[in-house]
């Protein structure tokens, strides 16, 4: 062989043992940040948060497997996972939940249902030693527990939120920092955020609830003008009680509805 062809063949192999490497590292960063952040996006972390504990007890189970057995296509581990899988649904199975509307109820109930089928053939393929199978529903079972958990999630209403975050920022701000320009403008905005909260932006997921939502928020409504004509005046002792009021009635809803 030449010595330009045993060069030509070495920086060849150079660039090839470079590009495993590099693909190496981007898999172990892809997956490991994955995996560093699941705990905080997971839907059975806010789940857990909100009581349902086994919820997060499934994903301590689910989440090594699925950031470390799974892309490594490590079968011993995910055959091993098949027992442990059956365990810690059986909580989940067994768990009665209060839901505030029919249609949450409706979409956990079917998410379960399909959850317990994937849980119990994800089972059978693992007493199989079946690696083509156990590799192709593990995808589908790890998205039917994300799923079913995020039924448990409050509804969003993006909104209400941002009314929120305007009410908050003159309760825990302005007012202590006696910022009287901070809660006159943030007053107004208050307003305008008040206007949003309406028969159209209600969610979905909460339309069954939607006379009993409108009245909260007449009530609402007539603080939020209460407000105004209080912040126009500077009456600054007034504001402050009415400020306090909305946020009561504020979070009831929250507590009520979301």
């Amino acid at each position: 062989m030449s010595y330009r062809n045993r060069f030509q063949k070495k920086a060849s192999l150079q660039q090839i043992t470079s590009l495993v490497a590099l693909t190496a590292v981007t898999l172990l960063l892809v997956f490991g940040t994955s995996s560093a952040e699941d705990d905080a996006n997971c839907p059975s972390t806010a789940a857990s948060n909100d009581g349902q504990t086994a919820f997060q007890k499934f994903h301590e189970v689910i989440a090594p497997v699925w950031h470390g057995s799974w892309p490594k296509q490590d079968y011993t581990a995910m055959f091993a996972a098949g027992p442990k899988f059956n365990a810690a649904f059986k909580p989940i199975d067994n768990m009665p939940v209060v839901f505030k509307t029919e249609v949450r109820a409706r979409t956990f109930e079917t998410n379960r249902i399909e959850f317990r089928r994937l849980v119990k053939e994800y089972s059978g393929a693992c007493a199989n030693m079946d690696s083509a199978k156990v590799y192709a529903l593990l995808p589908e079972l790890h998205d039917a527990f994300e799923q079913t958990a995020s039924a448990l999630l409050p509804v969003k209403y993006p909104e209400f939120e941002g009314f929120m975050v305007t009410l908050e920022l003159i309760k825990d701000k302005h007012i202590p920092d006696n910022n009287i320009e901070g809660m006159i403008g943030s007053s107004q905005t208050l307003v305008s955020k008040m206007n949003e909260l309406n028969e159209k932006t209600i969610p979905a997921d909460l339309t069954e609830k939607k006379d009993a939502i409108l009245a909260q928020f007449d009530e609402m409504r007539k603080i939020v003008d209460q407000i105004k004509v209080v912040s126009d005046k500077k009456d600054l002792v007034d504001l402050k009680v009415q400020i306090r009021l909305l946020d009561t009635v504020a979070r009831k809803f929250q507590k009520r509805f979301l």
